[in-house]
């Protein structure tokens, strides 16, 4: 084989090509842990139970030709998933049969390795009794045998009977796909294997997809501009247009930027000829971007010579979204404008199967048509990415050796482009702290209408923007799926729903929804912050809290210091704070934590903004009394917030 040749491929393609496979003496026979073969199973039977019958992706595999063997393929990576997936297949038989079976003999094999042949041909009665361990072959065996005693354990506990066992194993044969590389048989292996190490990784879904998508491009030099712009937008740790400066002259950059830049420009810009090769694989386009990516990065480690503002400015920040998970944000948004229907949810193992499914198998006609929806695409990619990084807060290192989420907006001074903190924003910050700390992390399914708001809409308020959205998806009645409530948000001539209040009534204790917490601490910071006897108030930041506290101790240590009874439960008795701070407090009296929290407050630092005015208003006279009044006076400022009084 003389060509590099990369497919998705699925079992089905494996037995009808009649491959074969083989772990090289040069490989390890097998090292992985319970853990990861616990990981895999679950993965796929999570996948199965969901009932969904669509391509389930994982991950890559890399062959080469075997030299003395026909029809033989060594496996130089992912040879530790695939082989578990093997040893999956010999415990499920039923329709994986074939894949674990070729003929009479297994469809992996191992290169003289005695102890392996015999142990798959059963010849070793007892394993363990033929372990020796000084010997790298026998404990490599035994990882093997005990992996296939933990698959037989987790198909044991969890299938009920032997159909739907068969169900599992049919629905793995029918289903599922990897991409399988085969390099050329010259290829100089030692330098492929110090490429895959320095990787560190397989290869990606988002790389994976890229190359799919580069390569429905025909013009050469189209494709390798819009490679960059994939490329400058997939790390997500650092700003657009930093990233840029890498490939653009920073004051050209700067000329490019009026409030935004222009993608066409920005094309031009990136659109090398003298760079431009002739199309290539899928591979290739992988292999290129990650190569490209690794000098760069060896030649920042190794050159220092930046000023102390150069080095300000490119101070990066650590991203709330992977980049997989901007991809099927800009994803739902392009779908949105087409008038075609949402995805599933957003699931970033599963980004190459979305796609599959929502984009290449929705957008279908000639070699054209398909060019300009996935040119359209990345075009779209770029500015949901510039909208992302001007708009929306990232962890960024400060002076204290902490990171703090915050918006590092660009700017134009003079001939130069640089971000820089404004004190406006902060009220904005607050808010997206909210939804982050309050939303799933995998999805946070807010930001997909409201950065189609700022893409969309003429001149938008974006806070004011964002306190709809987040007023529309979390203080109505609508119980609808979040990815439902915030597709429609997006869709034209969507009517607003009446906030309502009900739950901050209800005696809910430990199971308060946190969103609340979260959200009062917005609204008394919004009111109140800027007003006399508040100053203390003006720097306080929403932060990670996850516990709730009573005020009054549900369980005192002397009973006496239960000073609340009927609204023992009830917000107006509850705060929440840090585990830390929960257990700091415990069961003490409510006069000794308010002496704790008056303490801390000397020192510049609150609990919490609730937490304040109960401990600083109401003094020592904490009670029943006290707390529904606390609780009346939380609600009125809700409601006033919320335009219901």
């Amino acid at each position: 084989m003389d060509q590099l040749t990369s497919h998705l491929y699925s079992l089905q393609h494996i037995i009808a090509n009649h491959y074969r496979f083989n772990i090289p003496l040069y490989q390890r026979l097998y090292v992985w842990q319970i853990d990861h073969v616990r990981t895999l199973f679950n993965d796929l039977y999570k996948a199965f139970k969901s009932g969904k019958k669509s391509s389930y992706y994982i991950g890559g595999i890399i062959l080469v030709k075997n030299k003395h063997n026909d029809g033989v393929y060594d496996l130089v990576d992912g040879q530790q998933r695939f082989t578990t997936l093997w040893l999956l297949a010999l415990e499920l038989e039923g329709a994986l049969k074939a894949f674990s079976q070729t003929d009479q003999w297994p469809r992996i094999q191992f290169s003289i390795r005695t102890i392996a042949t015999k142990y798959f041909r059963n010849e070793l009665s007892n394993i363990n009794s033929a372990i020796d361990d000084d010997d790298k072959d026998y404990r490599e065996i035994k990882r093997i045998d005990e992996a296939r005693m933990k698959l037989q354990e987790l198909i044991t506990s969890s299938f009920i009977n032997n159909e739907e066992k068969q169900e599992f194993s049919k629905y793995i044969f029918d289903n599922l796909a990897f991409c399988l590389t085969i390099v050329p048989q010259k290829t100089d292996l030692n330098k492929l294997f110090e490429a895959l190490n320095n990787r560190g990784e397989q290869l990606s879904q988002d790389a994976l997809l890229k190359a799919q998508i580069l390569d429905k491009i025909k013009n050469s030099q189209e494709r390798w501009a819009y490679a960059k712009i994939w490329e400058v937008c997939s790390d997500m740790n650092n700003y657009l247009d930093n990233l840029l400066k890498e490939h653009i002259e920073a004051k050209t950059l700067a000329d490019y930027y009026d409030s935004s830049f222009n993608i066409n420009k920005i094309k031009a810009l990136l659109n090398t000829p003298t760079e431009v090769s002739s199309p290539k694989s899928i591979h290739d386009i992988i292999n290129a971007e990650q190569i490209e990516k690794e000098e760069k990065i060896a030649a920042f480690k190794t050159e220092d010579n930046t000023t102390n503002a150069e080095q300000d400015e490119l101070q990066s920040g650590r991203s709330i979204l992977t980049f997989p998970q901007l991809l099927l944000h800009t994803l739902r948004i392009f779908l949105r404008n087409e008038n075609k229907d949402d995805i599933e949810k957003i699931n970033e193992k599963e980004l190459v199967r979305v796609f599959d499914n929502y984009f290449f198998s929705i957008f279908k006609g000639d070699d054209a048509f398909i060019e300009a929806k996935c040119t359209k695409f990345i075009e779209l990619l770029f500015k949901v990415r510039e909208a992302f990084d001007q708009h929306i807060v990232k962890w960024v290192p400060t002076a204290n050796n902490t990171e703090e989420l915050i918006i590092k907006r660009l700017v134009k001074n003079s001939k130069t482009l640089e971000r820089d903190i404004f004190e406006n924003d902060k009220q904005f910050i607050m808010l997206q702290s909210i939804l982050y700390h309050t939303q799933d992390n995998t999805t946070q399914y807010w930001l997909t209408p409201f950065l189609y708001s700022i893409l969309n809409k003429i001149n938008l308020d974006a806070p004011k923007e964002l306190e709809l959205l987040d007023n529309q998806l979390f203080c109505t009645k609508n119980f609808a799926p979040l990815i439902t409530r915030t597709w429609k948000f997006m869709q034209a001539g969507f009517e607003h729903q009446k906030c309502e209040t009900s739950t901050l009534l209800e005696a809910s204790g430990t199971r308060f929804p946190h969103y609340w917490f979260y959200k009062i601490e917005y609204i008394l910071w919004k009111k109140y912050a800027q007003t006399k006897g508040y100053e203390h108030w003006k720097d306080y930041r929403i932060t990670s809290k996850n516990s709730i506290e009573h005020i009054s101790p549900q369980n005192p240590r002397d009973p006496a210091d239960k000073v609340c009874v009927e609204m023992l439960h009830n917000l107006g008795n509850l705060v929440l704070v840090t585990r830390s701070i929960n257990s700091e407090y415990s069961d003490q009296s409510y006069k000794l934590k308010q002496a704790r929290f008056l303490e801390k407050k000397r020192k510049g630092f609150l609990d919490s903004l609730k937490s304040d005015q109960i401990y600083t208003k109401w003094g020592s006279d904490w009670n029943d009394d006290a707390a529904m009044a606390h609780q009346q006076a939380i609600i009125k400022d809700v409601r006033e917030y919320l335009g219901l009084e």
